[in-house]
């Protein structure tokens, strides 16, 4: 009875440490990225602030990766999750088409070795609500590791390399019935 007794506490013990270790973190902090020993990122969060409103993403990094996002100060809040192949490597905030307000832009970085990045968007429509913005496919055969997406004065670029020759884009953003298209236009 006693050995039984002492099991018992013993399970009961090694319960409560394991649930202790799994202490919950509170940092607020405005981004940040958490990496690992290899410096593979594992981890994403990054709360952008816009005027009247917030948009926070937040992902756990994977060959398949889970991808969380919401609003905090629109009519309408924005939660989605959604499942991606691939890593969340930036995000940003823009106003790109210059309507005062602001789109979310989310940089993807791909499992495979191509090194081609992907890009999702997300505007916001007249402060009340957030939708996806559809953004044209670039559909060449880009050399591996090459692709790359930077904001720059309020304009976003993408640059490139096939076949060793540098390709340059400028994204425009444009309003439709339907929502917003994001269309690269080469320079």
């Amino acid at each position: 009875m006693r050995k039984k007794l002492q099991l018992i506490v013993f399970i009961m013990l090694f319960f409560v440490m394991g649930c202790n270790n799994k202490q919950h973190n509170n940092n607020t902090s405005e981004s940040e990225e958490v990496t690992s020993d290899d410096s593979t990122p594992w981890g994403y969060r990054n709360v952008m602030k816009a005027s009247d409103y917030d948009f926070i993403v937040s992902a756990i990094n994977g060959e398949n990766t889970t991808i969380k996002i919401r609003t905090v100060g629109l009519k309408e809040e924005y939660k989605e999750s959604f499942p991606i192949e691939g890593q969340v490597k930036d995000s940003f905030m823009a106003d790109l088409n210059n309507d005062s307000l602001e789109e979310f832009y989310l940089v993807i970085s791909p499992t495979d070795d191509s090194g081609n990045l992907q890009l999702l968007g997300f505007a916001i429509n007249d402060s009340e609500n957030i939708s996806m913005i559809a953004i044209d496919v670039l559909k060449e055969n880009r050399d591996m590791n090459t692709d790359s997406i930077e904001l720059k004065n309020n304009k976003l670029f993408r640059h490139y390399q096939v076949n060793g020759i540098t390709k340059n884009y400028q994204y425009e953003l444009f309003s439709r019935k339907t929502g917003y298209l994001l269309k690269p236009i080469e320079q």
